[in-house]
C-alpha cells in the first residue's frame, strides 16, 4: 500500500512541477500498465528468473575474464596473486581502478564489435519498430531508448543524430530524463560486484537488468506529465554512428574510448570524495562550533530526501539512511554512493531495501549528467541549443523522480 500511495504521489508530483499540464491520460495508463507487467516479468514471472541467472552468471564469466587481462597487464594490483600476505586488517588488495574499472574497456570493445558485425542496429531497429506499432512515441524517440538498453548517455543520440533537430520539445525532454534515470548494461558487473557484499549478485543483476528497461517507461511517464506531447512525432530509423574497416579497427576504437570513460570515472571519484571530505570538515567544525554535533552534507541531504524514498516503498526508520544515499548520489555519482554502501559507511541494508533502491541508486542522474548532456546535445544539435539548456535542471529532476517511480513500482512487486 505504501508503494501505491507514493507511485500515486511522485506522480502527482511530476505533475505539478509540469505547472499542471493537460496530460494524455490514455498514454500515461498505458506505460504504466507496461511498466507494472515488465517489473513483475523480471522479478516475479517462473521461468524467467533461471533465465537472467543465466545471463549474469555470463557476465561473472566474462568479468574473470577481465581478470585475467588486468593481471596480465597490471599484475598483482590487477587481481594476480601478491607476492606477499597482506596483514589483516590492514587494508584490501582490491583496488578499484585497476581491478574493476578494466571492465568498461572490455564491454566497451565489445560493443564496438556489434556495432561492426551490424548486430547491435539490428537489434535497436527490431525493438524500436515495435515500439513504435503502439503508436504512443515516434520513430526517432523509440529508436534513441532503444539504443539506451545498451549504450550510455553520450553515446544514444548519436543513433539518431539527423533527426535530432526536429525532435518535439517532449521527445527531447524525454530523451534527456532517460539519459540521465537509466545506467548502461556494459557496467552492471561493476555494479554488483561492488555490491556483492549487501545482496546476492544473481538477484542483483535480475534488478539492475530490470530496472534498465522499466526506468525508461518511468522516464516516459513522468515526462508525459512535465512536459506532455503536443506536437507531431518525430519518425527515423537507427543510424549506425560507427565504421570500421575491420573488426581490430573496432576493437582499437572501443578500448581507447573506454579507457578514456574509464580514467574520467576515477578522475571524477577522486575530486568529488576528496571535495565531499573537505565540505564536511567545514561544515562539521561549525556545526561542532555552534550546536557542539558535528552535521554533514550527506546527514543534511538524508533530510530533503526521506520523503522520496518513504514515497519508494522505505520504512520511515531507514529513511534518513536511504535519503542520505540518494542526496550523496545526486550530488556527486552513484559510484561513491555504491562505494560508500559496500564499505559500510551507511550500516547494513537489507535486501528489500536494496531491492527497491536499485532503480534509484544505479542510474547517471547527477548533477554533472547535466554538463554531459549539454555538451553532447549540443554538439549534435546545435539549433536547438537553448532548448537543451533550459531543460537539462528540470530533466534531472524528473530523472530523479523516474527512478523513484520504478523503485516504488519495484516494493509494490515485491
Amino acid at each position: 500500500m505504501q508503494g501505491l500511495l507514493g507511485a500515486c504521489l511522485i506522480m502527482v508530483l511530476a505533475w505539478s512541477l509540469g505547472r499542471f499540464n493537460h496530460v494524455n491520460i490514455k498514454k500515461i495508463s498505458i506505460l504504466l500498465a507496461a511498466h507494472l507487467v515488465l517489473t513483475w516479468v523480471f522479478l516475479k514471472a517462473p521461468g524467467l528468473s533461471p533465465l537472467l541467472k543465466q545471463f549474469g552468471h555470463g557476465l561473472e564469466g566474462l568479468q574473470q575474464s577481465v581478470r585475467a587481462g588486468t593481471s596480465f597487464v597490471f599484475g598483482y594490483i590487477g587481481g594476480a596473486p601478491a607476492p606477499f600476505v597482506p596483514a589483516p586488517g590492514k587494508g584490501s588488495p582490491f583496488i578499484l581502478l585497476f581491478q574493476a574499472l578494466p571492465t568498461i574497456v572490455v564491454m566497451g570493445s565489445i560493443s564496438m564489435i556489434f556495432f561492426h558485425t551490424g548486430l547491435l542496429p539490428r537489434m535497436v531497429r527490431g525493438i524500436s519498430k515495435g515500439v513504435q506499432k503502439t503508436k504512443l512515441i515516434g520513430g526517432g524517440l523509440a529508436t534513441a531508448l532503444a539504443g539506451k538498453l545498451f549504450l550510455g548517455q553520450s553515446d544514444t543520440p548519436l543513433l539518431v543524430r539527423p533527426y535530432l533537430q526536429n525532435f518535439s520539445k517532449n521527445e527531447l525532454f524525454t530523451l534527456i530524463t532517460a539519459g540521465m534515470a537509466t545506467s548502461v548494461s556494459t557496467i552492471f558487473v561493476l555494479y554488483s560486484q561492488a555490491l556483492s557484499g549487501m545482496m546476492n549478485q544473481d538477484a542483483l543483476l535480475v534488478h539492475l537488468m530490470a530496472s534498465a528497461v522499466t526506468n525508461i517507461f518511468a522516464s516516459l511517464i513522468i515526462a508525459e506529465y512535465m512536459m506532455p506531447e503536443g506536437e507531431n512525432l518525430t519518425n527515423g530509423e537507427c543510424e549506425n554512428p560507427y565504421v570500421f574497416q575491420n573488426i581490430m579497427q573496432a576493437i582499437t576504437r572501443g578500448a581507447n574510448e573506454s579507457w578514456n570513460i574509464m580514467m574520467m570515472i576515477a578522475a571524477s571519484m577522486l575530486a568529488l570524495v576528496a571535495l565531499m571530505n573537505v565540505l564536511n570538515q567545514v561544515l562539521g567544525g561549525i556545526t561542532q562550533l555552534i550546536l557542539n554535533q558535528t552535521i554533514t552534507i550527506q546527514s543534511l541531504l538524508g533530510y530533503v530526501f526521506s520523503p522520496l524514498s518513504w514515497c519508494m516503498g522505505i520504512s520511515w526508520s531507514d529513511g534518513l539512511t536511504i535519503g542520505s544515499i540518494l542526496g550523496e548520489k545526486t550530488l556527486l555519482n552513484e559510484w561513491v554512493a555504491i562505494a560508500n554502501i559496500s564499505q559500510g559507511v551507511y550500516g547494513p541494508l537489507s535486501p528489500r531495501t536494496m531491492s527497491i533502491l536499485l532503480p534509484s541508486l544505479c542510474a547517471f542522474s547527477n548533477v554533472s549528467s547535466i554538463g554531459i548532456q549539454i555538451s553532447c546535445l549540443g554538439a549534435l544539435a546545435p539549433s536547438r541549443t537553448r532548448d537543451i539548456v533550459q531543460m537539462c535542471s528540470l530533466a534531472l529532476v524528473a530523472s530523479i523522480l523516474a527512478g523513484a517511480l520504478s523503485s516504488a513500482v519495484v516494493s509494490i512487486i515485491i
